[in-house]
């Protein structure tokens, strides 16, 4: 009798991975949601220790809200939340130092990284300066883990090795934001939420009126790399790098998520990543983006009227409704009090700032906060900066912009344009959101950095 060992070894296989699910899923019906956690990043560190610049790019998606809560756990270490990603950003971070250490990686001195060194020292300082004034330690956990994700831009650009590598890290952003685009698109449509966030999808509201049928469908901190893969597309367009039918094919359906996302901030940020783009790339190219960006309007509005008219009138309606929220308050009276609150800290400390942790303001006299975090946590990041580090602290957002700049002028490439292009919009809207200092903003925010810094490191090796 013949025995078939390949039918033997797929038997076995099977078995094997059945018994494996099952045994997760009896781990995770009794134990603690953390044991969850330790149990997939053993799994992570093999696929990271295999496959690195997978791993790395992973974390985008995980982040972007597509995997359900209950496999993307957390819990809370001495009162502050741990999550499923901060574990992963602290894993790739372990074996980024091993690589370097051990394969003597050259792509670890660049130019771009200065300013980043910079706020790590200030980070350390206002930790110290933290405990000194005795802040409280949940808020000093709580702004230390935002503040980690600022590492990503050295861990992606080290994943990256050679071009094919940076072109599959391009080739996964670009697919990533055409996926949260399609998501953003849907939700908006149909109300239904597919992504993992709780304020994700909501009734769109202008000047305190809820407009009934629309519904307002978020990016998020994703708005950061969605707008910057559309203006590199663009400007792949716009230098005939890739073919017409796709390039329209991506922008629009991007374009389409950004407007219908109903962020003032996002259109004004978007609109001045694509004038600065469609500059520097001179007067040839000039033409042709504003040719695209003229038939993405017509394609958007033709598409509008199609699928939703109602959407028309509204887009309309909020944008020319600027000048009238600012006179009524609203949200930008709650901002505005929050920056009063914000200079009066920075004149009171503008030196060393309150600290790592240490709150800008106090609660109302009836002892009144929105949330547990309003006292330490404001909507103006570039206030942050200088509250947390004194005024020295808004060095480092002017210093990686003069920095970003620089690079690009030196590689004037599509990319390197596109990401100084696109990092316009945080830096236009940093002054009314919270994207520098969040971690999915930052996340966003260093995806575009780790790309030109990878990019800078292949082009100069």
């Amino acid at each position: 009798m013949r025995i078939d060992l390949l039918h033997i070894w797929n038997v076995v296989v099977f078995s094997g991975l059945c018994c494996l699910i099952l045994f997760i899923a009896f781990i995770t019906s009794i134990a603690p949601v953390y044991t969850l956690v330790f149990l997939m990043l053993p799994v992570f560190a093999l696929i990271a220790l295999i496959k690195f610049r997978l791993a790395v790019l992973c974390i985008l998606f995980i982040t972007a809200g597509f995997i359900p809560k209950q496999l993307t756990p957390s819990f809370y270490v001495a009162g502050g939340e741990l999550r499923l990603e901060d574990c992963i950003l602290g894993l790739l971070f372990i074996i980024c130092l091993i690589r370097v250490a051990f394969r003597n990686n050259r792509f670890i001195n660049n130019s771009i990284y200065y300013p980043f060194y910079f706020l790590f020292s200030l980070i350390i300082l206002g930790t110290i300066l933290a405990f000194g004034l005795r802040n409280k330690l949940l808020f000093i956990l709580i702004e230390l883990r935002i503040f980690f994700y600022w590492i990503y831009p050295f861990i992606l650009a080290i994943s990256i090795q050679n071009k094919n590598d940076l072109n599959y890290a391009l080739k996964f952003v670009v697919i990533l934001s055409v996926i949260v685009s399609a998501a953003v698109i849907i939700q908006g449509i149909t109300g239904v939420q597919l992504r993992n966030y709780g304020t994700e999808i909501e009734t769109l509201e202008t000047l305190g009126k809820h407009s009934h049928g629309i519904i307002r469908s978020r990016f998020g901190g994703n708005i950061v790399i969605a707008n910057f893969s559309f203006v590199y597309i663009l400007a792949r367009v716009g230098k005939k790098e890739i073919s017409l039918q796709v390039g329209l094919l991506i922008l629009t359906l991007i374009g389409f998520a950004i407007i219908i996302s109903f962020g003032r901030g996002a259109w004004m940020g978007s609109f001045v990543s694509i004038l600065a783009l469609s500059i520097w790339l001179g007067r040839s190219s000039f033409i042709r983006i504003w040719t695209i960006i003229m038939i993405l309007c017509t394609i958007g509005i033709l598409t509008t009227l199609t699928i939703k008219p109602e959407f028309f009138d509204v887009i309309i309606d909020r944008a020319l409704s600027v000048g009238e929220e600012i006179d009524r308050g609203g949200s930008f009276m709650w901002r505005k009090m929050e920056n009063a609150h914000a200079i009066q800290t920075i004149q009171n400390n503008p030196i060393f700032g309150v600290g790592i942790g240490g709150e800008f303001k106090r609660p109302d006299k009836s002892g009144y906060i929105m949330g547990k975090s309003e006292t330490h946590y404001l909507h103006n990041s570039w206030y942050f900066f200088m509250i947390k580090f004194g005024i020295i602290g808004i060095l480092f957002p002017i210093w990686l912009t003069i920095a970003v700049f620089h690079k690009t002028r030196k590689l004037n490439t599509s990319l390197s344009i596109a990401s100084a292009s696109a990092l316009l919009m945080p830096i236009v809207v940093g002054a009314t959101q919270m994207d520098w200092i969040n971690p999915r903003g930052i996340l966003c925010i260093t995806t575009i950095i780790g790309l030109l810094a990878a990019h800078a490191n292949l082009e100069r090796a």
